[in-house]
């Protein structure tokens, strides 16, 4: 999988809320507050990461981060995305499970992809 744009995307995440990832879907971040449990033990604000196979649409976020990253045109970051996207999708539907480092596990099931996020995020 190419590692590049996976961690391009992490790198995002830890300033924007949502990453777009054109052809396949979004990365979103779910902030979580501190909270007291009923045992009173104190649980410290946490984050998680959700994905929205609905959003594809490319918002030049995650391009223009990688043609400034990687020294590339615009339009060079597209094609890496679009060819990202693309593998991803043909090896889910040939059920290959697909696991993205600290992002989660995606699979496919009943024509829809189906994300687990790390826990560890």
């Amino acid at each position: 999988m190419e590692h590049n744009i996976i961690n391009h995307i992490n790198d995002l995440l830890h300033h924007h809320d949502c990453v777009v990832v054109s052809g396949f879907g979004a990365f979103i971040l779910n902030e979580k507050s501190a909270f007291i449990d009923q045992s009173g033990n104190i649980t410290p604000p946490s984050k998680s990461v959700s994905f929205n196979s609905s959003i594809v649409q490319n918002d030049g976020l995650l391009a223009n981060h990688i043609a400034e990253k990687e020294n590339i045109s615009y339009e060079e970051a597209c094609l890496k995305i679009a060819h990202f996207s693309k593998k991803i999708i043909f090896k889910l539907k040939n059920n290959e499970k697909i696991i993205l480092d600290s992002l989660g596990k995606f699979t496919f099931n009943s024509g829809k992809i189906i994300f687990q996020p790390n826990q560890k995020y």
